[in-house]
């Protein structure tokens, strides 16, 4: 799949996070060609990128515009802040906040993977 294909998913994603996933889709492009995206989608608040047999190298970079996408305004792009909105997760700025806002106080969701020799690490920590 070329990165025109991958980028293809900037479609399902907010449009302020169009540029991060540009970003991300071309750093990644870089490190493996052949890169496939399978899901690219918001999830607790956060980009979620998911690809088809990748390397160590373009996970570091997935989580990198992970903990980006929650300083980033889903709407605008403008620097945000994750917040519960009448219990739903958002990121964003202060111009396209609620009145419902409650900044979270602790990561929503840790992720982690377990690689071959069975030891959990903990990538989502910022």
């Amino acid at each position: 799949m070329n990165m025109r294909e991958n980028l293809a998913w900037t479609n399902s994603l907010p449009p302020g996070w169009g540029k991060l996933f540009e970003r991300l889709i071309a750093a990644i492009a870089k490190e493996d060609a052949e890169a496939v995206v399978t899901i690219a989608k918001e999830k607790f608040g956060a980009l979620r990128v998911h690809l088809d047999g990748y390397a160590g190298a373009s996970r570091e970079l997935i989580d990198e515009a992970s903990r980006q996408s929650v300083r980033t305004c889903q709407r605008c792009g403008a620097q945000g802040e994750l917040t519960v909105l009448e219990h739903c997760y958002e990121t964003p700025c202060e111009q396209h906040t609620g009145l419902a806002r409650k900044p979270t106080e602790y990561p929503i969701l840790v992720s982690f993977r377990v690689w071959s020799d069975g030891k959990p690490k903990d990538v989502d920590r910022s």
